[in-house]
């Protein structure tokens, strides 16, 4: 070009790399076609081809004709410089019309064809730096764009190679026309080989940036689309989870035992009574509970055994009542280094819960009915005591022997208690547990001298025996003290009816017995009255199931029953023994020193 590129070797270096480089692109530009990414610009590979070709030419412009080296070499460095333009245009995707590609090639080709134009190096040189140097702006500036908007490092190197390789030749090309484009001797020869250097340089590095810009967008543009299949993904998933009357959750644990949601999804408004999108900044919705410790328990039980549940209740929005939801949970994943995925739904229960309650207030007032016989039967006796004692003690009061009086009186104080225990059981049993009562530590015998006051006069007319054996170590349970009478009240009436159909002289006979079981304790109820028949004990727990008759039992006792025990967190379940049959109860365990 200037008459000054005389170091040979480099350009031809750079050129043998650059075909390298341009057969690299190629081969990128098909492997990522065929696997669906996004291509090398073919602009670009016919930039690097292009470049490498004009390299070449420089290498050889000593033993080429001028005319030659000034039409052609330079016609294809211009090209190279063009597609270079058009492929970062169509990166950015602002790809101009095809037709421009050829237009400064073509412009030059035509001066060059004009007489007296080659011979002319102040015009050759003044139209040639305009074509290059406006082409090169427009690339550098273009590259410089792609790196502002999505920060690619191959963009910013690109962009400084180019500026300073365009930056440095334009100078040399500025103090070659000064000193009439000669560079002269002495401390200017340093520069007789910068410009094939540069030109080395830029053919060498041109193509590996291109490919390496290429790669980080390819990258960049596969991660936006997978971050754009995500929030597809998730908005369908969200609209689905949506019209479901439940809440899904996905909730992470790291090894500290640190706790963060992952996700939440369904209709908020239908489980909670929130307005959707309210509780949006609420990472955990147990901390909107009344009492958190049913959550908090079923959570660690989860993370311990794989599953876990806990009925728990919250404040309506508006503060008319509260809502009770159900939550299950269980790890979907537990990893090397201690921490775990939990996956979950939460499910509005009011209604069941409310219906619950009916159903228990119901199952109290038809127990209260088949009590009043055991009750009047109690009562019969402490109320005949009295009457004789205040007989008597009129009697050794005529009489004045002080002490007897004293005796006769403590009688009559004393059955007068018994009468006033009875009663007080009564009413509690009628009045039930309060709505949301967290469970507490209950023993087993306490529970049990409860319920015999109100029914063992009635078990003792049927003539049974009652038996029982509480381990040491499973006294104790955590549940509803009233529940869990009401409970055990049905299952001993239950017993005593059916022992009733016992033949003469067979044994009846009602066994309480307790085991330990890891955290639980198990009661057991048997009898002796020859078991449940096969396919009743299979839906014993239904609503209406019952072996009576239907002016004996309504079938509500038992279901109401399996209702109160698994809303202490336990279980019941029924099997046929050899004798009868056997009711078993699993509740939590509680420590006898909580009783304390």
């Amino acid at each position: 070009m200037l008459g000054f590129l005389d170091a040979p070797p480099i350009l031809f270096a750079a050129a043998f790399i650059g075909l390298v480089g341009s057969a690299l692109l190629v081969r990128s530009s098909r492997t990522s076609a065929q696997r669906g990414a996004m291509a090398v610009p073919a602009a670009w590979c016919g930039a690097a081809v292009a470049q490498a070709l004009s390299s070449l030419g420089h290498a050889l412009r000593g033993d080429l004709p001028a005319e030659l080296v000034f039409g052609l070499v330079n016609t294809v460095q211009l090209l190279a410089v063009t597609l270079l333009w058009f492929g970062a245009r169509r990166l950015a995707g602002h790809a101009p019309h095809r037709a421009l590609i050829l237009l400064p090639p073509l412009l030059w080709l035509g001066a060059c064809m004009t007489p007296g134009f080659t011979s002319t190096p102040p015009l050759r040189i003044a139209t040639y730096v305009t074509l290059l140097y406006g082409i090169a702006l427009c690339v550098v500036a273009d590259i410089a764009g792609i790196y502002r908007r999505h920060r690619l490092r191959a963009a910013l190197d690109m962009a400084v190679l180019l500026g300073s390789v365009f930056t440095i030749l334009a100078a040399i090309i500025l103090y070659a026309v000064v000193v009439g484009l000669r560079m002269p001797d002495g401390a200017g020869t340093v520069l007789r080989g910068l410009p094939a250097l540069l030109i080395a340089l830029y053919g060498t590095t041109l193509p590996f940036l291109m490919l390496s810009l290429a790669r980080e967008w390819d990258a960049m543009d596969q991660g936006e689309r997978r971050a754009a299949l995500l929030r597809e993904g998730r908005a369908a998933v969200e609209h689905l989870h949506g019209g479901l009357p439940a809440l899904i959750f996905v909730r992470e644990f790291d090894p500290e035992g640190r706790t963060r949601l992952v996700y939440r999804g369904g209709n908020v408004e239908a489980v909670t009574g929130f307005p959707p999108g309210s509780l949006t900044d609420v990472d955990n919705l147990a901390l909107l509970a009344e009492d958190r410790s049913p959550v908090t328990l079923a959570m660690e039980i989860a993370k311990r055994t794989g599953t876990g549940s806990a009925d728990w209740s919250m404040r309506r929005p508006d503060g008319s009542g509260v809502t009770w939801l159900r939550t299950s949970m269980r790890v979907e994943e537990r990893r090397a280094d201690g921490s775990i995925t939990v996956v979950g739904y939460s499910i509005n229960i009011t209604n069941e819960r409310e219906a619950q309650a009916r159903a228990a207030a119901s199952g109290r007032l038809a127990s209260l009915g088949e009590m009043a016989a055991g009750l009047a039967h109690e009562l019969t006796q402490p109320l005949q005591a009295i009457m004789t004692g205040a007989e008597m003690a009129q009697m050794e009061a005529q009489q004045l022997e002080a002490a007897s009086i004293e005796a006769r009186l403590e009688t009559v104080i004393g059955q007068v208690v018994r009468a006033r225990s009875i009663i007080g059981n009564l009413r509690r049993f009628a009045r039930g547990e309060p709505a949301g009562a967290p469970v507490r530590p209950i023993l087993l015998e306490a529970a049990l001298d409860n319920v015999m006051v109100l029914i063992g006069g009635l078990l003792r007319d049927a003539e049974i025996e009652m038996m029982t054996d509480f381990a040491e170590e499973a006294r104790a349970v955590l549940g509803h003290p009233v529940a869990l009478e009401q409970v055990l009240t049905n299952l001993l009436m239950n017993a005593r009816d059916a022992l009733a159909h016992a033949p003469p002289g067979a044994p009846r006979n009602i066994t309480l017995c307790s085991e330990a079981a890891g955290g639980t304790v198990r009661l057991r109820i048997a009898d002796t009255g020859g078991g449940i028949a096969p396919e009743v004990a299979a839906r014993v727990f239904e609503p209406f199931v019952t072996t009576k008759g239907p002016d004996t039992g309504t079938g509500l006792g038992l279901s109401i029953s399996y209702g109160l025990v698994t809303a202490m967190g336990g279980s019941i379940g029924v099997e046929n023994a050899e004798a009868g049959a056997v009711f078993t109860i699993t509740l939590p365990h509680a420590p006898v020193v909580e009783l304390g």
